[in-house]
């Protein structure tokens, strides 16, 4: 039994490197699985070519710089990483402003009317039942409150733009704390995390999703961090000092998001097995004495008990408990649903019983009934669709929640048809980091439990193996990924120790000379197909465009006589674009756009109008002046029932702060028309000045990488 400690580290890395390797199998297949447009990106191969041939030139640099710099070159390194990230992610935070449109929308939106004094407590009375069902956002909630009233004390309006600050700030001290944990166990690979990090593309992409998955970020790192520096100080006062915060993020954890719990419970089976089988010669003498240990133990349970209180008072201020909130054993039994992922029919089939009580034993009925359909092939064949789903979406998503913006135009790379050059590297990056993870347990094999980063390995594998169990969503990996860089980076500097020995460094040179060969004779032949051939772009003014979240609405089902959308374009445009399908019968409806109050088209549409589940109009040219208000009406003729086409329409405020909103005959409600406005034009890709200017770029930026390439360019860089 002494080696119940090497045994139960081997068990659980085999089994964590068998769940990689098929989750490297499950990203794999995802590659290009929502980038519905990513064909044409192909349209011009030249680009791909100058990317592939920019990321082998720039990847090459870096990776020498980080794998084979001095110690003095380490801190300019880390310094330059750090600004390129927080660059980024300022580019990001200024130039997007999407709204919400997850459960984040609808507590930040009660947390307002709190805050403003509109409400006391949570309002169970409203047209949402979220508050009603849902009880795990309750303290989200009020540091959400708290967050609005600091933002009212200061005089500040611009609530999503200081959400996105606070989401950096959440986002940044994590990878803090996770280059403060690579930094106690390992210091070789803290530029190599770093790197991981800025390339990660999760940290930008949800800068302006302000929710539990990003706010409990620097938990899941702290938590480890403070173990391993309990673990690397003598002074007893302070190593109590970190197991007392240790404790009280857990505790917040538990109320904000329970997965918190996972680093805690992976670090309390690491101190177990390592306390019950340790050796008695390696307790070192100068220990306390046993009487001290236990007055500092009950002295810290009583002040996380007092912890605990205080959190739970504050959780339920602004909302008191009900018995009706969905239990547990809700998101068991929709984790066994089709592919484990939210199902409208679970959730109303929960609420249809009464009390908490009720719905248990119910979801109970349910769980039994659908494992005992699936069987032992079945079973395993739907955890193998929850595994692609949770964790083989590098994208998480993202694009769900970026797709509109009142303040510039979207950048062409994180929004509209271009998203899905954004969302194949997403998925890349997680393939490449799951590869790297699996080289690290890899070479880790047969390791012991006093391994530094086998409690990385230990929360990760913890982290899968609950979402197994629970519905699946690709949001869900979002709070371990840092955690699973720290491993990521220890197999990248695997490989690069593995590529250093079978590569000489005189053939990359060779096969770097011949790529940028390649790249600038394409840059001297592709001048005529930038600079003079024509393509279609699409210049958006409004684009409510994520059809996930849709729904339609019958005219006649709700004697709705009238549809009535006011909008502000932010540039001109000729293209009108509503979400729509048909139902079955012919109606007619007269459609109308007015600029402040006065006719600019009017046309009549039917079910022949719809093309691709879209009615696409062709409008004349407008241009509009700042603060041009526009409104698109369409009502149903007195002939027709209004049942023959049902538009849509999504289930928040997708166009920002504009006044008006979706209007159904006189009443406004806080709905937007799934609306598309923009220019569309046949446009050269570039200007020939702008190819010009980006030929000379290119070329100044191949000069400078074949000078860094020399070796004395290093030495003096490390000089300096």
């Amino acid at each position: 039994m002494k080696h119940i400690d090497y045994y139960f580290s081997r068990a659980v890395s085999l089994l964590f490197l068998g769940l990689l390797t098929i989750l490297c199998y499950c990203a794999g297949m995802t590659l290009n699985s929502h980038a519905t447009q990513f064909y044409k990106l192909f349209d011009h191969p030249q680009i791909f070519v100058w990317v592939i041939a920019f990321v082998v030139m720039i990847g090459s640099i870096t990776w020498y710089r980080l794998t084979n710099h001095s110690v003095r070159s380490k801190y300019p390194t880390t310094i330059l990483l750090v600004a390129l990230l927080f660059t980024l992610q300022m580019i990001v935070l200024f130039a997007l402003h999407p709204v919400q449109i997850t459960d984040a929308y609808i507590i930040r939106d009660q947390a307002a009317a709190i805050a403003n004094g509109t409400d006391q407590q949570i309002n169970y009375n409203t047209q949402t039942h979220y508050f009603i069902d849902y009880g795990n956002n309750y303290f989200f909630l009020t540091l959400c409150v708290v967050f609005y009233k600091l933002l009212n004390l200061l005089s500040i309006s611009d609530d999503i733009l200081a959400f996105g600050i606070l989401n950096v700030l959440f986002i940044d001290v994590s990878i803090w704390f996770g280059y403060r944990f690579i930094n106690c166990c390992r210091k070789d690979l803290t530029s190599t995390y770093l790197l991981l990090c800025v390339l990660n593309p999760l940290n930008y992409l949800f800068i302006h999703w302000s929710y539990t998955c990003t706010w409990s970020l620097p938990f899941m790192t702290g938590i480890l961090y403070l173990y391993a520096r309990s673990r690397h100080t003598h002074q007893p006062v302070y190593r109590w000092l970190c197991r007392l915060a240790i404790g009280i993020c857990s505790i917040i954890g538990l109320y904000l998001r329970p997965t918190i719990l996972i680093p805690t419970i992976a670090l309390l089976l690491i101190l177990s097995i390592r306390r019950l089988f340790q050796h008695k010669h390696q307790v070192q003498s100068n220990q306390h004495p046993l009487y001290c240990k236990v007055i500092s133990g009950i002295c810290l349970c009583a002040l996380l008990v007092l912890c605990f209180c205080g959190i739970r008072y504050t959780a339920h201020y602004y909302a008191p408990e009900r018995s009706g909130n969905f239990p547990a054993t809700h998101w068991l039994m929709m984790g066994l649903s089709a592919d484990g992922t939210f199902q409208l029919e679970d959730e109303q089939y929960t609420q249809s019983f009464q009390t908490k009580s009720q719905k248990v034993h119910a979801n109970l009925g349910k769980i039994k009934e659908r494992l005992m359909d699936y069987g032992i092939s079945g079973l395993t064949r739907h955890t193998l669709r929850k595994l692609a789903v949770t964790w083989g979406d590098g994208s998480a998503r993202y694009f769900l929640r970026t797709g509109e913006n009142d303040r510039v135009q979207p950048l062409t790379l994180l929004d509209s048809e271009q998203t899905d050059f954004m969302i194949v590297y997403c998925q890349a990056f997680r393939l490449a980091t799951m590869l790297l993870a699996a080289v690290s347990l890899l070479s880790k094999h047969g390791k012991r439990l006093e391994d530094p980063l086998f409690p990385v390995v230990l929360t990760v594998f913890g982290g899968i193996v609950f979402y197994l169990l629970w519905e699946a969503k690709a949001e869900y990996s979002i709070p371990f990924i840092p955690i699973l860089l720290c491993l990521s980076a220890d197999g990248a500097q695997t490989a690069q120790s593995f590529l250093h020995r079978a590569i000489p460094a005189k053939r990359i040179r060779h096969t770097m000379l011949i790529c940028l060969s390649v790249t600038i004779f394409l840059t001297l032949c592709a001048f005529s197909s930038f600079t003079v051939q024509p393509v279609t772009q699409k210049k958006y003014s409004v684009d409510v465009h994520t059809e996930n979240f849709s729904r339609f609405i019958n005219m006649e089902q709700t004697n709705i006589s009238t549809i009535s959308q006011t909008f502000y374009a932010r540039h001109a445009f000729n293209t009108l674009k509503i979400r729509a399908k048909a139902n079955g019968t012919d109606s007619n409806y007269a459609l109308t756009l007015l600029q402040n109050g006065q006719t600019l088209y009017q046309t009549k549409l039917d079910h022949t109008a719809i093309a691709d589940n879209y009615i696409t109009l062709s409008i004349p040219v407008q241009k509009p002046k700042k603060n041009t208000r526009y409104e698109l009406k369409i009502s149903a003729s007195d002939a027709s029932k209004g049942d023959g086409i049902l538009f849509g329409y999504r289930l928040s405020k997708t166009l920002g702060n504009y006044p008006g909103s979706l209007h159904l005959d006189a009443g406004n409600v806080p709905y937007d028309l799934f609306l598309q406005v923009y220019q569309e034009q046949q446009v050269p890709y570039m200007s020939i000045s702008s190819y010009l200017m980006f030929a000379g770029l290119w070329c100044s930026m191949i000069l400078l990488i074949f000078y860094c390439w020399r070796e004395e360019a290093f030495t003096v860089c490390d000089a300096i």
